[in-house]
Order: C-alpha cells, then sequence, then structure tokens
C-alpha cells in the first residue's frame, strides 16, 4: 500500500466519523446537514480510492489494454457498491444510503450507455444493451413488488 492510499484511507475514516458525531439523537438542522455532507463525502472518497486502487493495479499487470479493461472495472465498482449500499439502505431502512445508491447506480448506467459499450464489437454491444434492459426493467419490478419495504424508515 503506498502513502498516498493510506492518506486516502485516513481521510475516508474521518469524514466517517464525523458523519457519526454530528447524527447524536438530539442533533439539530444544521448538524444533520453537515453529517449528510460529510457521509456523502465519505463515500464518493470510498468509490474514487476503490476505482484509483484498481486502475493502479492494472496499470502494473501485463494487459494489453488496460484502459479498456479500467472502464469495465470501474463499472463493476461502481455497481457493487450502489449494490451494497442499497441493501445496507434497506436492511437498516434509511433513505440516505438507498438515495446515494441509486444516484451512483444512475452514474453508472450512463457510464455504460455513454462509455463502455461503445468498446465493445457491434454483437456484444447489442447483448449488453439488451442486458441493461432487462436489469433496469428487474430492478423496476422488484421496486414494485417489494415498494412497501423499501420505502419503510425508521429514523
Amino acid at each position: 500500500a503506498s502513502i498516498e492510499s493510506l492518506t486516502m484511507v485516513v481521510q475516508i475514516a474521518a469524514l466517517y466519523l464525523v458523519a457519526r458525531l454530528l447524527t447524536p439523537p438530539d442533533a439539530g438542522e444544521a448538524d444533520r446537514a453537515w453529517a449528510t455532507v460529510a457521509w456523502v463525502g465519505a463515500n464518493l472518497l470510498t468509490v474514487g480510492w476503490l476505482s484509483l486502487e484498481a486502475r493502479a493495479g492494472l496499470e502494473r499487470s501485463a494487459m494489453t489494454d488496460p484502459h479498456r479493461a479500467a472502464q469495465f472495472t470501474f463499472t463493476a465498482i461502481w455497481s457493487l457498491y450502489a449494490g451494497v449500499l442499497l441493501a445496507l439502505g434497506i436492511a437498516a431502512r434509511r433513505v440516505r444510503p438507498r438515495l446515494l445508491a441509486i444516484a451512483l447506480f444512475a452514474a453508472t448506467v450512463a457510464k455504460m450507455v455513454l462509455i463502455d459499450v461503445w468498446l465493445l464489437e457491434p454483437l456484444l454491444r447489442t447483448i449488453a444493451f439488451t442486458g441493461l434492459g432487462l436489469l433496469l426493467l428487474l430492478g423496476s419490478l422488484l421496486y414494485h413488488r417489494f415498494r412497501d419495504l423499501i420505502l419503510k424508515e425508521t429514523r
């Protein structure tokens, strides 16, 4: 691990800690707003840090096209992070993680449509668009099926 990576991890941990410390049960609106800013910042830095670490790993490897591999790796990291964040938000019945997960997933889908699929051959591009459409349809159906569970919030 490099010193830059360690520095990033410390900054991320500090932001999560600030977000936690600013959200006691009796916190005012201003504290909650700053806690939200710190929490969103920590999550975005986490995704950025994971992406940069993946890129560094790919650049050290003997791949013939590390740029192309990096694009698909970023998409996978962002999608997995959004999925975990969404699952945690549903399990904890919290709105903030769910909203951030949806925003990150939307950014991932936009990246896929604008960048990733154009790196593929035409047949694979067709398959990718079909798969993406099916995943979006499945997500919509699952959301409507479990809407009451997903939207229920305890805090």
